[in-house]
């Protein structure tokens, strides 16, 4: 299956019909291909792709080290559980010629900052530190990457759960509810803030 793009096209290998759909959304300005790995020798798009992600199988197994050349076409091999944010700052950094660094910690406000390779919100100073757990910290690098607007509950979910259809419908507000709990350990003026329109927004002090 092939969904239309404006840049160029992404072929993903996988047995997750889910999973071309879902970043076929979230990658607009691509082609997005979709091949289960028996038939990704077969692919006929007129360009070579820009990216190939592999779901659980090698180029060799697919057959697209003799289709595109091993190293005329970069690739990446994804690993289970998927977690779409990561996922999405990988591809992005892969077509731009690089190699994805590991997030730089990120200003919460003027006074506190947040680290999400150490799962950390700190002061400025380093003298209070408050960890988080790895959900937390997902949720909190999505709240942040929002800059004030509403994440919708649905892709909050999407984006620190990934795919899974049978996540628990309180999931969702049991970390919102710890995180907001742990960031006003730090300031009271900290908060998430659930939203009318039905999803989490970031309150932070005024500078």
């Amino acid at each position: 299956m092939c969904y239309n793009n404006y840049m160029g096209s992404i072929l993903v290998i996988s047995n997750d019909p889910a999973l071309a759909e879902t970043l076929a959304s979230e990658l607009a300005e691509y082609t997005i291909v979709e091949s289960c790995p028996e038939e990704a020798a077969s692919y006929c798009h007129p360009e070579k792709p820009s990216l190939i992600l592999a779901d659980q199988v090698s180029p060799d197994e697919a057959g697209l080290s003799t289709l595109f050349g091993v190293a005329e076409v970069p690739m990446i091999n994804l690993t289970r559980p998927l977690r779409l944010s990561d996922l999405l700052y990988t591809i992005r950094e892969r077509l731009q010629g690089k190699t994805a660094p590991a997030r730089e910690e990120m200003a919460l406000s003027a006074l506190y900052r947040f680290s999400p390779l150490e799962r950390l919100v700190r002061t400025l100073d380093g003298s209070v530190r408050i960890a988080l757990t790895e959900k937390e910290a997902e949720l909190l690098a999505c709240l942040l990457d929002q800059k004030g607007e509403t994440a919708p509950r649905d892709v909050l979910l999407k984006r620190v759960w990934g795919y899974s259809d049978d996540i628990a419908t309180h999931t969702l507000e049991t970390h919102i509810y710890r995180l907001r709990g742990k960031l006003r350990q730090l300031d009271e003026s900290l908060d998430i803030i659930f939203s009318n329109e039905g999803g989490y927004r970031l309150k932070v002090p005024a500078s």
